[in-house]
């Protein structure tokens, strides 16, 4: 996820200024929300980006150009760096608690390590708008340099490995191992898009905020939608027609390990809230009098945001939206081994501890696709023969439990029997005579190349290896003849090798 929070986060404890349920004009809770903002640290003049670490600690830029850092209390922690340029913007960070910040002037990033209050500058090579980062390792960046068919802007996301970033020389260029372009038509009225926020789940989503119109002021609607990096599928993410002035100029999402999506919308102050797998916002919760840029959610799945601008110090700073999520505290499987046959299902079932958890969502994969394959509801289907290690991980507390699935073959379905064929003696005065296997042999549903060898019988009935063709040879005087072979199907891919030694009777009349 954006700013990846993967260690216990500290319970933020501050003193709490719980918002009555005022009309929207005064700043407070919508009438459909059931949740309100509480107060967590105060500030004047916090503006833009914000993020929050794993030990608690939060981080946001200030209008005057410099990142200010407060503890997981809500107190000033002593950290206070002018930035580089002036008009810097989004922020995320690691979960080793590194700070990455974007300049929208010249596409800069910003790398700070505040243990050590050390900073450096590489560079996006474009304009970056907005940045995240997710629990794989990955930085992030969105602009909207890309382009679509009829010539309109269209966003363009670029993956580049942390580690790749963090140890670049100061003035380096990014190389962005990975591009990508959503297709999503775009709020604007222009046809162009103008992404303001992304963030990444562990799922491999990444959702964007896309404010909607150049300068955000006139939108009537603004967008957020769902993109997965795999199938390229995009969702979009609706607001009610009622909550959709209530949204106006998208500026910040976040989503969390519990599955909540949460964006900002700037020019109301306000955040849309989406529980865990909706695609239509369940909560708006109004924000302070004033503006705030920029999101994020702690390992709680709190939600955190900034304000400033109101004109009063007192409602200046940090807020906090208390989410109430139960969090999962171990998962289990139906199965520690499976056998599946190729080609077969089965379903490797989770059970969640507390099953009132409020995400239940599981990753599933496998360590051998070419033996077997797994869904993303733990369907596994056997591919070839072969064994797989199937690991499921919890998206949220990324709790694993594994399934070893060994994939054999299935039965060669082959049936064989043994017929009696007759030959007349009056011909095999003259010479050989020749029968069809179909005469002597009636074999179905053979599964690979079949072979026959004679085991007992008449030296002058012979049998062809690789065709059955019986030989009757000259000279063979009037009689019954039993003949035993062997008869064998190799198998293949997804059946088993299948041998039977039956019995044929030629009579020579």
């Amino acid at each position: 996820m954006k700013k990846s929070l993967r260690k216990k986060l500290s319970v933020i404890v501050a003193a709490i200024m719980v918002l009555a349920m005022m009309p929207f004009a005064a700043g407070a809770a919508f009438a459909d929300a059931e949740i309100t903002s509480s107060q967590v640290a105060v500030y004047q003049n916090l503006e833009r980006g914000i993020t929050v670490l794993p030990d608690g600690s939060m981080y946001g830029i200030t209008e005057s150009g410099y990142l200010v850092g407060f503890d997981s209390q809500g107190k000033t922690n002593g950290f206070n760096v002018k930035l580089p340029s002036s008009y810097c913007g989004n922020l995320c960070s690691t979960a080793d608690g590194i700070v990455f910040v974007h300049t929208y002037q010249d596409g800069g990033i910003y790398i700070f390590k505040p243990k050590n209050n050390s900073y450096k500058t590489v560079y996006a090579g474009g304009n970056c708008e907005c940045l995240a980062t997710d629990s794989n390792g990955y930085l992030y960046s969105a602009n909207s340099t890309g382009t679509f068919a009829n010539g309109k802007k269209a966003t363009k996301i670029f993956r580049a490995k942390v580690s790749d970033v963090t140890a670049l020389s100061a003035g380096s260029t990014i190389k962005w191992e990975k591009t990508y372009q959503p297709d999503y038509a775009p709020p604007a009225s222009d046809g162009n898009c103008y992404p303001r926020g992304i963030d990444v789940d562990s799922a491999g989503n990444i959702y964007i905020a896309d404010q909607g119109s150049y300068n955000g002021y006139d939108a009537s609607v603004s967008g957020i939608y769902k993109y997965n990096m795999n199938t390229g599928k995009v969702t979009a993410m609706h607001f009610s027609s009622d909550d959709v002035l209530k949204m106006k100029w998208l500026h910040g999402v976040t989503v969390d390990d519990f599955g909540n999506v949460a964006v900002l919308g700037r020019n109301s102050n306000a955040i849309a809230i989406f529980r865990n797998g909706s695609t239509i916002a369940d909560e708006i919760v109004g924000g302070i009098p004033g503006f705030a840029d920029d999101v994020d959610s702690d390992i709680n799945g709190d939600i955190i945001y900034n304000v400033a601008k109101n004109g009063t110090t007192t409602k200046n700073g940090i807020y906090k939206i208390a989410m109430n999520n139960v969090p999962l505290t171990g998962i289990s499987l139906s199965a520690k081994a499976k056998t599946v046959k190729v080609g077969n299902t089965a379903t490797l079932g989770v059970t969640c501890t507390p099953s009132t958890a409020t995400n239940k969502t599981m990753l599933f994969s496998s360590s051998n696709t070419k033996a077997a394959t797994v869904s993303a509801k733990g369907v596994i289907t056997g591919k070839a023969a072969g064994s797989a290690v199937i690991t499921v991980k919890s998206m949220q507390g990324a709790f694993k439990a594994t399934c070893k699935v060994m994939v054999v073959k299935k039965a060669n379905p082959m049936t064989v029997r043994g017929k009696t064929a007759r030959v007349y003696y009056s011909k095999l005065k003259k010479g050989n005579q020749t029968l069809l296997r179909s005469k002597v042999l009636a074999v179905n549903n053979a599964k690979g190349t079949t072979t026959y060898i004679k085991t007992s019988g008449k030296s002058k009935i012979t049998i062809a290896k690789k065709t059955g063709k019986v030989t009757v040879k000259k000279g063979l005087k009037k009689g019954t003849y039993k003949v035993k072979v062997n008869v064998r199907a190799a198998g293949n891919a997804t059946f088993k090798a299948f041998t039977k030694n039956v019995t044929f009777t030629i009579r020579v009349k």
